[in-house]
């Protein structure tokens, strides 16, 4: 979706809430194609989940804003659950889980169902049997994959307890002035433009030297 034009259709409420220029800023920042996801047939796996871990923590830093002004919450973009649950399986990493399965339901049967709740957990995540660990990200992630495709709600951050990033408090320039962050990592720069975001009369430009 495009953030501007959300920002765009909910600007009263938003500039009574006083977050006006904060919200404008990070939404200029998600639409940005820098912080966009990688594109091509091949593309890895940990610079999917790169692109979606700093789009989510714009994004989040958005909604905090955003419900303080009663703004309808925008949906969640799906590569950020997705790139959380959709790792490498390899095939001796479902056979393991078999295993464990086999060895666990085996002794059990139907007697025991936080038994055979683990054992789900396990199947769901059989990437754990290699280098991936279960985190609650990832719980949250999975939850989110199945609750969204079918209608309801997502799971989100207690946003009243997330900090709030917003640059109103520094002095304003004299007059608008265009600041340009350059740097050779992605991440930095967004981290960066995110601190900014909200400076009265300052346009932020983010800069990628690969990009030049």
């Amino acid at each position: 979706m495009r953030y501007k034009t959300l920002v765009a259709r909910h600007a009263t409420p938003l500039k009574k809430a006083g977050v006006l220029k904060t919200v404008s800023d990070i939404a200029a920042l998600l639409d940005n194609p820098l912080f966009g996801y990688p594109k091509g047939k091949k593309v890895e796996r940990c610079a999917l989940q790169s692109a979606a871990n700093i789009r989510e923590t714009m994004y989040h830093a958005l909604c905090v804003h955003i419900t303080d002004a009663g703004v309808t919450l925008p949906p969640l973009e799906p590569q950020f659950y997705l790139s959380k649950i959709n790792g490498e399986i390899k095939e001796e990493y479902v056979k393991e889980v078999e295993r464990i399965k086999s060895h666990v339901i085996g002794q059990i049967g139907d007697s025991d169902e936080a038994c055979k709740d683990l054992v789900a957990v396990l199947e769901m995540f059989p990437g754990c049997c290699g280098w991936d660990s279960i985190k609650k990200s990832m719980l949250v992630a999975k939850l989110n994959s199945l609750l969204v495709p079918a209608g309801f709600f997502p799971v989100r951050p207690d946003y009243s307890k997330i900090e709030k990033v917003s640059a109103q408090t520094l002095k304003p320039p004299v007059h608008v002035v265009r600041i340009a962050i350059f740097d050779d990592e992605i991440d930095s720069i967004a981290k960066t433009a995110l601190a900014m975001a909200g400076w009265e009369r300052v346009e932020i430009v983010p800069l990628h030297y690969r990009r030049l």
